[in-house]
């Protein structure tokens, strides 16, 4: 045995990498001549059309070795899939009428769940003109051909090497990507003190700038960082740039998060403090190690499926800039009371026009950012004013820069290093925490599991503060359960975290996405 199969990891990834070694296992036992291919979202087992009769036995078999309902597969032809069913269920007959069979251990708790996206997809090849090729069209890995050129003599099986073929599917796959947070922890007396000497010393003419909203914690760092453990396996490291704190539950000696002070990152010293979130991240690259490539995400910003690094840029590597379908901008000067955000679209749009004669109507969806650093030193460059204004404004103000949220994308558009990507349907869900409806909205997040959520905290409070704790702890707690690598734990939540046993096919939802 080369896993337990009893015990099968959480994280999406190495699921799919403990089942394919099970799967393996069951496949040579019943004598098929097999091929396997792992990308990064994806492991793929191919046999030959003409051996349906022993894969069918062999995934029969393999389901006896579990309780009834614990093993399940789900069965593809071109795009649709079936709800998932028990393996011991399967037939010849049934398995002939598809291109594909999946087979996975569901798994459930709270709100998580991984189903078919931690499964092994075992696509049937047959021949076409001088090809070999997958029945099902879709797949990541269509064409067969060179890997069963070297066939084995028949009825001998076939020397599996102990790592499966894997092949580069994108420009950066081997280049290294960071992710980049900022946080501020808001309990910090000394901070708070700051603060408030700075806000009564200086004119702060924007409402929204210094509110106490903006600066709450409710451990959603924690929670975002289970998020990428989980959903981003291709992460090399996490930079979280702070004004000196650090989450007490934070394991800083893991060797994968790199806690980075303002006064690394600031040119200039007499900028800090700052309380002003468009500052800090006018010096986001001047991180110290950081790769070129890099996702920038707020501490309210979750991913909810699994992501690669094709969700964020190009196969050539360019940013993909997500513009909000509802979020307008303007070429109309704000009102006085606008919201920061308002201030920081306008003056982006205002560049935008007068270098490139570019009008962008849309701001950007408040999903996790591709940037590149280079894109952001030139800016810099380009607009040193601007830049430098951004930052040494102390609180929020009507002359900043949203550079790496905002105008970064606007200009990588501009220049040709990112594209204006489009999202899909459920891709992207945006909850307000102190509107009546997040309750509401946290049970569609639930159901539709977008790829992208952001639960943001504004000036809204149709929900008092200790109701929305409460709504987004449930929430976040029940779909991010497990202990990332990045947090200090217990021996046995460590355990709990990589590995679980799994569910019936019925407790996971039948139409998970591809």
């Amino acid at each position: 045995m080369l896993v337990d199969r009893w015990l099968l990891p959480v994280r999406p990834i190495d699921r799919r990498e403990a089942l394919l070694r099970i799967v393996e296992e069951a496949l040579q036992t019943a004598g098929l001549d097999y091929r396997t291919c792992v990308t990064a979202s994806r492991a793929y087992c191919a046999i030959r059309q003409g051996e349906l009769d022993k894969l069918c036995a062999a995934i029969n078999a393999l389901a006896r070795e579990y309780p009834p309902g614990r093993l399940c597969v789900w069965l593809s032809s071109g795009s649709y899939t079936s709800e998932a069913r028990p393996a011991e269920s399967l037939t010849l007959q049934i398995l002939a009428e598809y291109d594909s069979i999946h087979v996975g251990v569901p798994y459930e708790k709270g709100c998580f769940r991984v189903g078919r996206s931690g499964s092994v997809e075992i696509v049937l090849v047959e021949p076409r003109d001088v090809r070999l090729v997958a029945k099902r069209w879709i797949v990541e890995k269509p064409d067969w051909t060179e890997d069963f050129a070297t066939t084995a003599a028949a009825g001998s099986r076939q020397v599996v090497p102990e790592v499966p073929k894997r092949f580069r599917t994108h420009v950066l796959e081997e280049e290294p990507i960071d992710v980049v947070y900022t946080w501020v922890d808001s309990s910090d007396p000394e901070w708070q003190a700051a603060r408030e000497r700075f806000a009564a010393e200086q004119h702060i003419d924007l409402p929204a700038s210094s509110n106490d909203e903006r600066f709450i914690n409710r451990d959603e760092l924690r929670y975002s960082l289970r998020s990428v453990w989980l959903y981003a396996p291709f992460i090399r490291h996490i930079y979280i740039v702070t004004a000196g704190h650090r989450p007490e539950w934070l394991d800083t000696d893991s060797g994968r998060v790199t806690v980075v002070r303002h006064s690394d990152i600031f040119p200039d010293p007499a900028n800090l403090p700052t309380f002003n979130s468009h500052a800090i991240e006018a010096c986001l690259h001047r991180i110290p190690g950081l790769s070129e490539h890099f996702l920038y995400f707020n501490d309210d910003v979750f991913l909810g499926r699994e992501t690669t690094i094709e969700t964020f840029f190009t196969k050539a590597g360019k940013m993909k800039s997500r513009l909000s379908p509802s979020g307008f901008t303007t070429v109309t000067r704000p009102g006085d009371n606008a919201i920061p955000t308002d201030w920081a679209s306008y003056n982006s749009v205002q560049l935008m026009l007068r270098d490139f004669g570019l009008f962008f109507d849309r701001k950007v969806n408040h999903v996790p950012m591709p940037l590149k650093r280079s894109l952001l030193e030139e800016i810099e460059q380009r607009y040193p004013d601007e830049v430098a204004r951004t930052r040494a404004a102390r609180f929020r103000s009507r002359t900043d820069l949203s550079i790496p949220s905002m105008f970064a994308h606007y200009y990588g558009i501009a220049t040709g290093r990112a594209v204006e990507w489009q999202s899909q349907p459920k891709e992207y869900a945006y909850a307000d925490t102190g509107r009546k409806q997040f309750a509401s909205k946290l049970r569609a997040i639930r159901n539709d599991r977008p790829m992208f959520v952001c639960l943001n905290m504004t000036r809204h409070t149709d929900i008092d503060l200790g109701r929305q704790a409460a709504l987004l702890n449930e929430y976040l707690s029940e779909a991010y359960p497990f202990p990332s690598p990045y947090e200090k734990t217990s021996a046995e939540d460590r355990s709990e975290a990589a590995r679980s046993g799994g569910g019936r096919c019925g407790s996971v939802a039948p139409a998970e996405r591809l």
